[in-house]
């Protein structure tokens, strides 16, 4: 935003701002007589540039997170990821913060496969997930929006357990198991 003379904000309100994606973020961020689609074209891909170089500043996983993916790894329970970040971010955070074999699966944004709220990539992870035999009818551990996992899981006859945004830990009411 400063580079390109708009007013930035506080760190606290872009709180606020996030959730959607990056192109919602920088709609949000924006002064309201600002916002047509062309500035929002231009800012989104020198957003894009700087965080790929960037992805990873102040990037950290929320105290207890790792000692609860391990306890559920342990635990038998299988991991995903499932993002709006471009596919390739998406595994270079979740493998630099986590490492390679916490998660059995990481999708980010794809060609040709919409994005979230669509359930094209809770689909497609489920679908790797049981052709690689990893799903074993039991359980399916599952990571972002809780109720759009809840209505696939339901839909599928899984029981899940999910971690919503790497910092809370949700049960559906589904039952389930550790075995």
């Amino acid at each position: 935003l400063e580079r390109r003379g708009f007013p930035i904000h506080d760190t606290e309100k872009y709180k606020y701002f996030v959730g959607n994606g990056a192109v919602k973020l920088i709609e949000r961020a924006l002064p309201e007589d600002r916002r047509t689609p062309e500035v929002i074209q231009a800012v989104h891909a020198e957003y894009s540039k700087v965080y790929a170089e960037r992805m990873l500043c102040k990037t950290k996983p929320y105290d207890g997170i790792k000692e609860l993916l391990a306890e559920l790894k342990g635990r038998g329970c299988k991991l995903a990821v499932a993002s709006n970040k471009p596919d390739d971010c998406t595994v270079n955070v979740v493998e630099s913060l986590f490492g390679k074999d916490i998660f059995d699966t990481i999708h980010g944004k794809r060609e040709g496969v919409p994005t979230k709220p669509s359930p094209d990539i809770m689909y497609q992870i489920m679908e790797e997930l049981v052709f690689f035999g990893i799903m074993n009818g039991k359980t399916t551990s599952l990571q972002h929006d809780i109720h759009r996992i809840c209505q696939i899981a339901k839909r599928i006859r899984q029981r899940a357990i999910q971690i919503e945004y790497i910092k809370l830990f949700h049960t559906i009411n589904l039952p389930i198991s550790f075995k």
